[in-house]
């Protein structure tokens, strides 16, 4: 986007340079305008904002996104509702700060949704929560366990009752009821998952190689996470635009309950064609309170790609040793959840 300096010559549009021959260099000389409401050419009043964006570049993505989504809101505002006397120099510097932030936006949550989202943002301008239009989630859900191990008739009704209750707890949830998200699981039935089509463990195995407490359990980093990938790739069938839900009993790191593989996302020359969403059975005491919501918040990563989380712990997107349960969401930020490939109308 345009810098704060780029944005204050572009503005600077009362300012005509009159040559003065006794001199011979230009002086500027200020032109004011005087109609109704100077309110409409006085375009100081998106310094600010432009300046907070600027400022937000090394800050969270996803706090850039309700910055230059405010920033739209308001230059489009103006265009919107500018008077027909105002002359066109000062619509023709605002135009070029809305266009200015579009562009940023098309790069950081895709071009191709540059409509809808504009749509939802001035719909959320106007109207505020409430009034968008319905977006559907299908998970595609699965549970890992080692290779060779049965599960039992109670374990597998145990598994599928807490992972059909984070549904119901994602689509309560107070971030996706404002967003009007709603979570389909696919398969009503659980999928068990143990290795690759080429016979490989997806979890650690349980040989005498494998330290004892990383056995049977889930890394993020490595050969399980690129396994898992392999699986998720090669798996028919599934509906385009969905996104693999996969329940496991331990992570090899006792403090994480839920890790996202964005999809398009290159881990060490594994893609995923779409996003895997992991969960613990077995959350931490620190993240026990949040650990509920887990399945909301990853699916925030999901549908944005974006890994990044929040400082501020009312935000849904917060880490969960950080999250207060208010799980809000800025309006940039629902903008982005519901306009992606994996959101559907």
């Amino acid at each position: 986007m345009m810098s704060l300096a780029q944005w204050k010559e572009t503005r600077r549009v009362d300012h005509v340079h009159i040559h003065v021959p006794c001199v011979g260099q230009a002086h500027p000389r200020f032109r004011r305008y005087q109609g109704p409401d100077q309110g409409w050419t006085d375009l100081k009043g998106f310094d600010a904002s432009v300046e907070a964006v600027q400022n937000a570049v090394a800050d969270s993505t996803f706090h850039k996104v309700t910055l230059l989504s405010e920033l739209l809101q308001d230059t489009r505002h103006y265009l919107d509702h500018v008077p027909a006397a105002i002359p066109p120099r000062y619509t023709s510097a605002v135009q070029a700060l809305h266009q200015s932030v579009t562009l940023d936006l098309n790069h950081i949550c895709g071009g191709m949704f540059e409509p809808q989202r504009n749509a939802d943002l001035s719909n959320l301008a106007a109207h505020g929560v409430g009034g968008l239009p319905p977006r559907l989630m299908t998970v595609n859900v699965y549970f890992l366990i080692p290779v060779g191990m049965a599960l039992g008739v109670a374990d597998a009704e145990g598994i599928n009752g807490r992972i059909n209750q984070h549904i119901a707890n994602a689509n309560q949830d107070r971030a996706f009821r404002d967003g009007n998200l709603t979570v389909e699981r696919r398969n009503k039935n659980l999928i068990l998952v143990s290795q690759t089509a080429q016979g490989q463990s997806i979890l650690a195995p349980d040989l005498p190689q494998v330290p004892q407490h990383l056995r049977r359990t889930f890394s993020t980093e490595g050969s399980c996470r690129d396994r898992l990938i392999t699986y998720c790739n090669a798996v028919q069938g599934v509906p385009a635009g969905s996104i693999d839900v996969v329940y496991l009993n331990h992570y090899d790191q006792a403090d994480v309950q839920g890790y996202t593989l964005r999809a398009g996302q290159d881990y060490n020359g594994y893609v995923p064609a779409r996003p895997i969403v992991t969960i613990t059975m077995n959350p931490p005491n620190e993240g026990m309170a949040t650990y509920p919501t887990t399945l909301a918040h990853e699916l925030g990563h999901a549908l944005t790609g974006c890994g990044e989380h929040v400082p501020n712990g009312e935000s849904l997107m917060a880490a969960g040793n950080n999250r207060n349960g208010e799980d809000q969401l800025t309006h940039g930020q629902l903008a982005w959840f519901r306009n992606n490939p994996f959101a559907s109308a």
